[in-house]
Parts: structure tokens; C-alpha cells; sequence
């Protein structure tokens, strides 16, 4: 019977037929990794979801407060209070992503860090029991921290928006025999190739995202360890957001195997995530200019830093031009790839 379902996983991977397939498919079809059944995956869920909560409460205990409460209070500014204290759930949760990530995919899963150049990234694969171990991992922290911002009261649209689509794919892929290699290991692939996934795209730039708020938060704002950590972070957020994850969503979409939740939930994390792109863009143009500005306070900065303020400027405060960027950003990123794939995304729910 297991010979049968491997033979038509096989037959399946041979008659995919996206322009980008001899690329991705893997020269190794593996097997399901029955061990996934052995577990009682809600409890570890339950265990790990309790774990963070204990975290956020031993950081409330015994961290370094970021100032007088009472001050935060006055100022209205209770919001980053409590960001400050989030920072250190998120900090556990962006290191054990990125390390037990390499661990799990280049050591215990034995995989060749230059697999490209051995015969393409193992797309189209059944569940590891490594995979399994960090999508539940990262479905307990995100559980986690959407019912710790609405309690609260940190949450926004943006933030929502996101927590319920990471909700939703990671509980599909929990669930599921497929998505676990496109779930852990291969954000970066295209440039470095290195198996860090798109758990690993999102968490690589998340720690000088905490440190920044740490030190923002702290009134370090004109420190040099705030404006080195400020560069790197802006170069790695964009970078990955920007740059990789459009690929990925290829990447996804060339999969015949690869669930919907992947290719729909990478769509619309990529569509929430530019939107932040647009604000850091923004605020570095904005550094530029700041920086050109004379004595007597008139701005000389170069004419193309002037134009490029504007219309980043206009992208993240005016109304009209952030619904003409949501409809663009639609159209490239949601219509057209559903009219290109739409034989095969919903091959696999």
C-alpha cells in the first residue's frame, strides 16, 4: 500500500509542468515519515503555548523594566510598554526558528547546503518529522502572540491581518502530509543556497527588528548600536521581504504538490509585508533628507532622495494612493498568478 501512494507521488512530481519544474524538482523523491504519527501533537502544542505565556510573565517579572511605568501612563504611549516586554517571547521564538531550522534541515535532515548545484531544491515532499516539530512550534508561538496583543490592546489591522493568515497555514500544514520542506526551508535558497524556508524568511531579520525596539523603546534612539542595528535591519527586512519572497511565491506556485495554504498564504503575507517595506523605505529617505537639511533648515537633498520621498511618503499616509498600490499589488501578486496556475493551485488542499 505504502509502495502504491509512493508510486503515485512519484507519477505525480514527473507531471508537473511549470516553466521553472527542472529547476526546483529534487533529484530524491523521500517518503512520509511515519514517525509524525507517533506523537500527540496537541499536547506538545498546548505544552509549547504554555511555555510562552510562562516567558512573557517571568519577563514581566525579572527584565529590566524600559522606564516609570507611570511615565508611560502620562506620555499615552502603554503600547510600547508593553511591546517592550513582548520582545522577549519574540526574541526565543526568532532564535529557536533560525537555529533549530539550520540544525533540523542541514544536519539531522543531512541536506547539501549547495543542493542547487547538485540537482535543484527537493520540492513537492512529504512531511519530516523536523518539519513537524517547528510548524507546531511556530503555530503555539503565534497562537500565543495574537491573544497576547488583543488582551493587551497592541493589535492593529495590519497585525491581525497577519496573525490570521500565519494562523490559518500553519494550522494547514500541521494537519497535513505536504508543506513541511516549503514551511522551514527555502526562503534564501535562490541567493545563498541555504535551506531557511519560509519560517526562517520571516525570523532571519526578526532579531535587529527586537533589538531596535529595545533601544527605540529605551530612549537609545541616537546610540551607534541602534544605528548599525537600524542598517542591518533595514537591509535584511527589505531584502527578504522585498526580494525573496516574491521568488518563493514562484517558487510555490511551480509546486504540484505544494498546498494551497502555501501559495495563498505567501501571496497574502507578501501583499500585508510590502506595505511595511514602503514604511522603512520611507523612513530611511526620510533619514536622507534630514541629513542634507542646511543651518538655516532648508532641505538639498538630490533631486531623485526628493521625488522618491514623495511617492513613499504618499504610499504610507495618503488614502488615494494607498487604495491605487493595494489594487496594483492585487492584480500582480493575487489575479494574475491565479489566471497563470489556476490548472494546478488547488491541486493539493
Amino acid at each position: 500500500m505504502e509502495s502504491t501512494y509512493n508510486n503515485l507521488q512519484t507519477m505525480k512530481l514527473e507531471s508537473s509542468e511549470g516553466y521553472l519544474s527542472n529547476l526546483f524538482k529534487g533529484s530524491k523523491v523521500y517518503e512520509y515519515d511515519t514517525r509524525i504519527d507517533e506523537y500527540n501533537w496537541y499536547a506538545l502544542f498546548f505544552i509549547q503555548l504554555a511555555f510562552y505565556f510562562v516567558l512573557q510573565a517571568f519577563a514581566r517579572k525579572f527584565a529590566p523594566p524600559p522606564g516609570d511605568i507611570k511615565v508611560f501612563k502620562e506620555k499615552k504611549k502603554m503600547n510600547d510598554y508593553h511591546f517592550y516586554y513582548f520582545q522577549y517571547t519574540t526574541f526565543v521564538h526568532a532564535m529557536l526558528g533560525c537555529i533549530a531550522g539550520n540544525y533540523f534541515i542541514l544536519v539531522l535532515l543531512h541536506i547539501d547546503p549547495l543542493i542547487l548545484y547538485y540537482g535543484g531544491y527537493r520540492y513537492d515532499q512529504p512531511n519530516h518529522l523536523y518539519h513537524m516539530i517547528l510548524m507546531v512550534h511556530s503555530f503555539a508561538y503565534f497562537t500565543y502572540d495574537s491573544i497576547i496583543e488583543i488582551y493587551y490592546g497592541t493589535d492593529d489591522f495590519l497585525t491581525n491581518s497577519h496573525h490570521v493568515v500565519v494562523l490559518l497555514a500553519s494550522f494547514t500544514h500541521v494537519i497535513n502530509r505536504y508543506g513541511g520542506f516549503e514551511y522551514i526551508g527555502n526562503s534564501i535558497k535562490f541567493f545563498l543556497n541555504t535551506h531557511l524556508v519560509l519560517h526562517l524568511t520571516a525570523e532571519i531579520s526578526n532579531p535587529f527588528l527586537i533589538l531596535r525596539t529595545v533601544l527605540k523603546i529605551s530612549g537609545m534612539k541616537e546610540t551607534t548600536l541602534y544605528a548599525v542595528n537600524d542598517v542591518i535591519f533595514a537591509t535584511t527586512f527589505l531584502f527578504l521581504r522585498m526580494i525573496v519572497t516574491p521568488c518563493i511565491l514562484v517558487y510555490m506556485l511551480e509546486g504540484h504538490n505544494i498546498l494551497v495554504a502555501d501559495k495563498v498564504g505567501t501571496a497574502f503575507i507578501l501583499f500585508i509585508q510590502l506595505f511595511w517595506c514602503y514604511r522603512i523605505i520611507y523612513l530611511i529617505l526620510e533619514k536622507i533628507r534630514e541629513s542634507s537639511k542646511d543651518k538655516s533648515g532648508t532641505y538639498n537633498e538630490p533631486q531623485l532622495v526628493k521625488v522618491l520621498f514623495s511617492i513613499f511618503k504618499s504610499l504610507c499616509y495618503d488614502r488615494k494612493a494607498l487604495i491605487l498600490i493595494s489594487i496594483t499589488q492585487f492584480v500582480l501578486i493575487i489575479a494574475i498568478p491565479y489566471y497563470f496556475y489556476q490548472d494546478s493551485i488547488f491541486n493539493n488542499y
